[in-house]
């Protein structure tokens, strides 16, 4: 497929990364510096870039859905529960009937809504919010809005899923030794794929043929069958059945859950998180341990085949929200559950601790689960979450980790890593053991799989073919496990499943990848057919030389697995794929903190005794969710309190793979230390965001004065000591201008309160830069990120004898623009073809290279005005509220300026009712396009997200008759990458770039009608009323590709995107037909403004209608003509005003007067030359209106041809 891109000839070409991208976007000198006076505006160059994989359209998200209708008042718990127990002050009230009562009435509104619309309901919540699920085709619901008792409509998005070691790095081994802290009392209910409670970890017999009983059994075993211990177990519930997947991209789609009574995994996430947030552990030998916690040692614990969760003995629920694969609709359903597990009414079984390793990409902070995690925060059950796995990307960590309340986990390598194990059986030399990890999609524990199919005598791979990636030789590989090389340089030819294949074809009967790496950052898949392992650096640099000699042999076996520790060389480093969490831009910063979930060994499902190992913050979530039920079971606090708790003493900073300190955004506070939090009784918090605990200072738009802003943090002692601390900032992330300082020292009264005020100074605005994170990739994929500035680091309380407290602090200036291109185009007259727009205000032109800001602004021709409306369905959806757009075409400025036409793009710029945090992934800007006239979209342009890469891509896709899409041209948003700056964080404005080629358009002609329409779209949109629904739409607007209504030009022809500069002059070009268009003016950098819709567009918007004079009629007319054999001039004049006007004319042959011509009033002068012969020339008609005011004066010719009279 051959991507349609702007030519490489107007730039230099760079190659990075084998990524072709234009590099020439350095501004002339007078783009750069300007003293006001006028110049044409420079223009910015499109960059071009390989074409990337992206998610497909939202638009595609249509007809039958699934939303929640939320009733209005609370749920059973809040209605009869008093603040006391809400707070965790008292045990729950047991009014069971009551509740009963209760639930009765919202199941009653739940059928009735659900039979209303005639949807199926999924299921019911009672317990925190009254509402339930339905299912059904998006219009039928939409009626559901007008009943009296219903609140809201949303739609649900699926969620999908993302120990010795960490005992021992996070100190929850000497929590239970130092602390005999263990968990004891606490329940944790486990929101997964279930839990294998057969398994030994749990107390279970730990045999395979126990787990195929319980799979059997259709409810929970009886706690006297010897299937589960019921000390450890306690109850769940299986909310969906085996075959649920709610993802609708799936061909195992099935969204329709089979509720059971046997929550028994089947997946295998769930199992592997319950074991370690509070797993017995399991001995060496496949029992489970029953010894003292107390008195374990480190080595003890690392002598073990599966190490105790981080709550031993704690007990957990499970409830199963996924089936054996895919994602989930029902997460609102189980955090419903929490409170009343086993549904009897009485709330003294609900969990204190849930544990949530799930959630949704670049999910808003609104997500409507949120507020149920919040809600359940309020009921006092905290919730621990994941903060995701998608990496260092801005924003991505999604829903249910960005809830306020929630607890929020990244991800870190801790000091040694649980690995699967090889026998080394040859040569003598190496003979022993080996590591690494053995490949996921082959099943080691079939009983057909004997012990010689796990064994093999290893081979190089040919060297012209080391990497596994081309097709081996047919034979060559007979009976012989091949070694490959995996990477190079950070590089990776090809995934695992196409080296494994081939392999396979050409004979092999196993795979040995090798690694220059002690922690994976990801499993390999391999394939169902041959075994294998990728060994860890120590492991492959050892057994190399013996594969290279042919007399390696090695064996695998399935009780192997996750039985190996090594260490990691890089504890306290960040694993690589921890999402990134929010910024601030709504008041929530993410994630809260950090704990080791690098190659982390626990149950192993279905196996009995057997371990397995696992990578994600998946795996960090659940040893912080033990944490936390070691504090509730310590302290009487609540879950806010508990929160701030382990936020406080998260002290231990994490690293990047370059050795710079990580930032809030990325890690929170630091990785988490279990004993610190139990040894201290004093908590510091946002005073005015408790919730949160983090001080967020929030986006900060920033003119020409300067800024002090201050935050207060709460110092709250909890002991009988009074505590003075030394009081300091530790930055982690900065930039120029910007400061940040604290109070020195507080002291806290004994049972007391303090506060400690963090001050953010900007004394000059214009000494801003824009300055990444120094823990950020500046580059992924090869291509220039997008990055946010930000300012951010941790306030440190430091006392001698109790434990270091830190508060995270976060804001995220940048300096704002306040340009303008005035009010209107004024043409000079009829005939004039241009017009300049000089542009004037405050521009912004400070920092250097990819720190330079450097205001932009887009010229388009207005298509559609749209009004704010009324009600949106989640206040995050405000940014998908159109508010203007239009188009452009570059393709009228090359051919004037004799370019190449076939360089030609069209940009169309869109401007909404607020800003958008980021742009992409749960938000999307739509433009279809229709090239033939027929009404139905043949082009679809669309911002949007690629995996692991911090660019907004605008792609835009070919619509084939089947209705499938072919991706025929992609740029990032504004033309640019992430090198230059044009605003693309919290703004209302973006421009969507996409050749005029590539949809199929002849440059050289001379007219390309299109019509366009745009469409704003987002899965949790159901346009107020329920239904997955646009968000905004306009009409079709039409819009000609090479003759635009208007078109502009400035110093560079080929562009769309100009410097926003004071003096800076754009030229504004008309078609000769064309007096009624508006330009429409999106000022990137500009501030805000006021988004209301009370006063205009806000700051960044700007139409600017076009003015041209109607034409101008000669009011005096002249011809020579003869009489009586003498020339003579008659003049003709009419009065076009409204007052009476006198007349002088004057001729080169005499002059004369026409007096008092009424308005309206024509008369005609004769002038006698008395000559014979008159030559050409003209009359000139010197008109003053009098009467009624100040006299006015004006002047017109007119000419008169020559004449020759005769005698």
């Amino acid at each position: 497929m051959r991507l349609s891109k702007h030519r490489a000839g107007a730039g230099v070409v760079a190659t990075l990364a084998g990524v072709a991208l234009t590099a020439g976007l350095g501004l002339p000198a007078q783009a750069q510096e300007t003293d006001g006076g006028e110049a044409p505006a420079q223009g910015i160059q499109v960059q071009d870039f390989e074409a990337l994989k992206v998610s497909p359209s939202l638009r595609d998200l249509n007809g039958e859905v699934s939303a929640y209708v939320q009733f209005k008042g609370d749920g059973a718990f809040g209605q009869t529960q008093p603040e006391a127990v809400k707070e965790g002050r008292e045990k729950p009230v047991n009014k069971r009937e009551r509740v009963r009562q209760i639930r009765s009435t919202i199941e009653a509104q739940a059928q009735s809504a659900a039979a209303e619309a005639s949807a199926e309901a999924l299921y019911t919540t009672t317990n925190t919010l009254p509402g339930v699920a339905v299912r059904g085709d998006a219009e039928a619901i939409k009626a559901l809005a007008g009943r009296d008792d219903v609140a809201s409509i949303t739609r649900i998005v699926p969620k999908t899923v993302d120990n010795k070691g960490a005992d021992i790095d996070t100190r929850a081994l000497d929590s239970w030794v130092q602390r005999s802290e263990t968990g004891e009392g606490i329940t944790i209910a486990v929101l997964d794929t279930g839990i294998d409670y057969t398994h030994s970890s749990f107390g279970g017999p730990g045999t395979v043929e126990a787990y195929q009983a319980a799979q059997a059994s259709e409810t929970i075993p009886a706690a006297d069958s010897g299937l589960l211990d019921p000390e450890k177990f306690i109850g769940g519930y299986d909310l969906v059945g085996d075959d649920y997947n709610a993802d609708p991209s799936s061909p195992t789609y099935q969204p329709v859950p089979k509720p059971d009574l046997n929550p028994l995994d089947c997946g295998g996430h769930g199992s592997h998180v319950a074991g370690t947030a509070a797993g017995y552990g399991t001995n060496d030998d496949g029992s489970t341990f029953r010894g003292d916690y107390t008195k374990l040692t480190a080595e003890e614990v690392n002598g073990m085949r599966i190490g105790p969760g981080s709550a031993p003995e704690a007990k957990l629920v499970g409830i199963r929200v996924f089936g054996c694969a895919g994602s989930s609709a029902v997460v609102g359903q189980a955090l419903d559950y929490v409170l009343d597990p086993n549904g009897d009414g009485d709330f003294s079984d609900r969990a204190q601790v849930v544990n949530m390793s799930l959630g949704s990409e670049y999910a808003p902070y609104d997500d409507p689960e949120n507020a149920i995690v919040d809600k359940l925060t309020e009921l006092g059950i905290l919730s621990v979450t994941s903060a995701g796995n998608s990496g260092d990307v801005y924003d991505v960590g999604g829903s249910p980790g960005n809830a306020r309340s929630s607890l929020a986990v990244a991800s870190s390598i801790g000091s040694q890593v649980t690995l699967d194990r090889a026998d080394v059986l040859a040569p003598a030399e190496v003979e022993g053991t080996a590591s690494g990890q053995y490949s996921s999609n082959f099943n080691y524990s079939d009983p057909a799989v004997t012990e010689e199919r796990l064994t093999g005598n290893v081979v190089m791979a040919p060297a012209n073919n080391r990497f596994g990636c081309e097709a081996f030789p047919a034979g060559s590989l007979a009976g012989k496990w091949v070694w490959i090389q995996w990477e190079e340089n950070g590089q990776f030819p090809c995934g695992s499943g196409v080296r494994f294949n081939n392999a396979q074809a050409a004979g092999a009967t196993g795979v040995v990848l090798d690694s220059p790496r002690s922690v994976f950052d990801a499993g390999i898949g391999g394939n169902a057919a041959i075994p294998g392992i990728q060994l860890n650096r120590d492991s492959s640099d050892r057994l190399r030389p013996a594969a290279v000699a042919g007399t390696l042999e090695l064996r695998l076996a399935p009780q192997y697995m996750a039985t190996a520790t090594g260490p990691s060389e890089s504890q306290d480093t960040i694993s690589s794929f921890s999402s990134r969490g929010l910024h601030g831009s709504n008041g929530v910063v993410k994630p809260d903190v950090a704990a080791p979930g690098s190659s982390i060994g626990s149950v192993s499902v279905g196996s009995g005794d057997g371990a397995s190992t696992s990578s994600g913050t998946s795996m960090a979530a659940p040893h912080v969710a033990g944490l936390a039920a070691l504090m509730y079971a310590a302290t009487d606090y609540n879950p806010y309190e508990v929160k701030t708790a382990i936020m406080n003493t998260a002290t231990h900073d994490l690293f990047s793979a370059e050795g710079s300190v990580l930032a809030p955004n990325r890690v929170g506070s630091g990785r988490v230390d279990a004993l610190d939090a139990l040894n201290n009784k004093v908590l510091a918090y946002a005073t005015d965001d408790p919730a949160l605990t983090s001080v967020n200072f929030g986006v900060l738009e920033l003119g020409d004065e300067a800024l002090r802003l201050t935050r207060s943090i709460t110092v709250e002692n909890k002991s009988d000591t009074p505590r003075r601390y030394t009081v300091s900032y530790l930055e982690s992330s900065t930039m120029p201008g910007v400061s940040v300082s604290t109070s020195p020292r507080v002291d806290v009264p004994a049972n007391g309160k303090a506060t400690v005020e963090v001050t953010l100074d900007i004394a000059d605005p214009a000494a801003l830069a824009k300055t990444i994170d120094p823990g950020a990739e500046t580059e992924q994929l090869g291509l220039a990120r997008q990055f946010l500035a930000d300012v951010s680091g941790r306030v440190q309380l430091a006392a001698d004898g109790v434990p270091t407290l830190r508060v995270p602090v976060y804001s995220a200036p940048k300096p704002t623009a306040a340009m303008s291109a005035g009010t209107g185009v004024q043409f000079a007259d009829a005939e004039a073809g241009a017009a300049d727009v000089v542009l004037r205000g405050r521009d912004l032109q400070q920092g250097e290279g990819s720190s330079r800001y450097l205001s932009l602004v887009a010229p388009l021709v207005l298509g559609a005005e749209s009004p704010r409306l009324e009600k949106v369905n989640m206040e995050s959806l405000r940014a998908m509220d159109l508010q203007a757009v239009g188009a452009s075409s570059t393709l009228p400025a090359l051919r004037a300026a004799g370019a190449d036409e076939r360089d030609a793009m069209l940009h169309f710029g869109v401007s909404t009712w607020d800003n958008w945090p980021i742009l992409g992934g749960s938000n999307e800007i739509n433009v279809e396009i229709d090239v033939n006239a027929d009404g139905v979209g043949d082009y679809q342009v669309f911002t949007s997200r690629a995996a692991d890469l911090d660019v907004v891509l605008v792609s835009t896709y070919r619509i084939n008759p089947d209705g499938s899409g072919e991706l025929v041209d992609q740029y990032g948003a504004n033309g640019v990458l992430g090198d230059t700056d044009t605003n693309t964080f919290d703004t209302n404005v973006v421009t969507l770039p996409v050749a005029v080629e590539a949809l199929g358009l002849d440059p050289a002609a001379e007219s390309l009608p299109i019509q366009y329409r745009v469409t704003t779209l987002s899965p949790y949109n159901s346009d107020e009323n329920g239904g997955n629904v646009p968000v905004d739409e306009t009409a079709w607007i039409g819009f000609d590709a090479s003759s635009p209504a208007l078109w502009f030009s400035g110093a560079t022809p080929e562009a769309g995107l100009f410097a926003d500069v004071d003096g800076g002059k754009l030229t504004v070009n008309r078609g000769t037909e064309v007096t009624d268009a508006k330009a429409l003016f999106l000022h990137l950098h500009n501030g805000t403004g006021d988004l209301s819709g009370a006063a205009g567009l806000g700051g960044r918007a700007e139409i600017l209608p076009i003015s041209v004079p109607a034409p101008v009629v000669n009011p005096v007319s002249a011809v020579a003509v003869c009489n009586a054999f003498k020339s003579e001039i008659k003049v003709t004049v009419t009065n076009p005003g409204d007052r009476r006007a006198d007349i002088t004319l004057n001729t080169p042959y005499g002059n004369a007067k026409v007096q008092k011509l009424q308005p309206g009033e024509t008369r005609t002068e004769v002038i006698k030359t008395r000559k014979l012969t008159t030559a050409a020339g003209k009359v000139t008609a010197d008109y003053k209106w009098t009467g009624g005011g100040k006299a006015e004066k004006a002047e017109f010719t007119a000419p008169f041809g020559a004449v020759k009279c005769s005698r």
